[in-house]
């Protein structure tokens, strides 16, 4: 299926936090979230044209940038390779380019290669996706949670769009939540749970934005409870233990504390000030 058969129509929502099927087979709905919207706001006519830019996903952990990768992929006609920059190297990025060139030469279909943790590959490799992100090869899609201007090559960076990702507001994490809860199939829909608004918003608040250590830890209590139960306040004390804040002496996130730190002490508010020092020394 090419062409206008796979090109969905979009319409705009203000009250959920995804993009969804809405309506028909190729009919989609964009729905009201900072991150998503960031995204598919900007780049909304170049999805529903199937002509995406390579670009760089930049967020910090959990915030969804696998997610939006995937879901351009299935919207559009592109074929998709996944690749992890953790364990792929030169030989993996040639055999990647390979495979795009055979599938627009005898099928017509571009392809995104998907790269992860980008940020991990050398200044060879690096410079090994030059040419096929020039001469449109394969459109790349990367994601890093690192400054990409401190990790990626400059001649890389001048090629692809970088949209950077915040993380997720809590009451989006909430929403997440309830729809694990609900589903029957990917989810714990089975187990008939019972969680309260003020429980889900608690695991939301332990994830500190990150949607996937929340998901983690809603599926841990579960576990640990029988079917039907009510999930209470103490169940997440009691499995999530001591939460563990985000912080990188070597990243932008030290510098980020250290800048509030010294904004407090200016401002003679005592208090955020020893908040932002124990961040500093835990």
């Amino acid at each position: 299926m090419t062409g206008a058969a796979r090109t969905p129509t979009c319409k705009y929502a203000d009250s959920k936090y995804s993009i969804k099927r809405h309506g028909g087979a190729n009919e989609y709905k964009v729905v009201k979230c900072k991150t998503w919207r960031l995204v598919f706001m900007r780049g909304l006519k170049m999805i529903e044209r199937d002509t995406i830019p390579s670009m760089l996903l930049f967020g910090p952990p959990g915030c969804g940038k696998t997610t939006i990768a995937m879901v351009i992929a299935k919207v559009t006609t592109c074929v998709v390779i996944k690749l992890n920059a953790t364990s792929s190297g030169t030989k993996e990025i040639r055999e990647a380019a390979e495979k795009a060139k055979k599938e627009l030469n005898y099928h017509g279909r571009r392809t995104i290669v998907f790269i992860d943790e980008i940020h991990r590959f050398n200044k060879s490799q690096q410079d090994l996706l030059l040419p096929y992100v020039e001469n449109g090869t394969f459109i790349l899609i990367g994601a890093t949670t690192e400054n990409p201007y401190f990790e990626l090559n400059g001649p890389l960076l001048s090629r692809i769009r970088i949209i950077r990702l915040n993380a997720l507001p809590i009451h989006a994490v909430v929403e997440v939540l309830k729809k694990a809860l609900s589903d029957s199939i990917r989810g714990l829909g089975k187990g008939h749970y019972k969680v309260d608004h003020d429980v889900l918003e608690a695991i939301a608040n332990y994830g500190l934005g990150d949607c996937r250590i929340a998901l983690n830890l809603l599926e841990q209590i579960a576990t640990t409870r029988t079917e039907g139960t009510i999930l209470t306040h103490k169940d997440v004390e009691e499995v999530a233990g001591e939460q563990i804040y985000l912080y990188d002496k070597k990243g932008d996130y030290h510098y980020d504390i250290v800048s509030a730190f010294i904004k407090s002490m200016r401002g003679s508010d005592p208090d955020a000030a020893l908040v932002r020092r124990n961040d500093w020394l835990s």
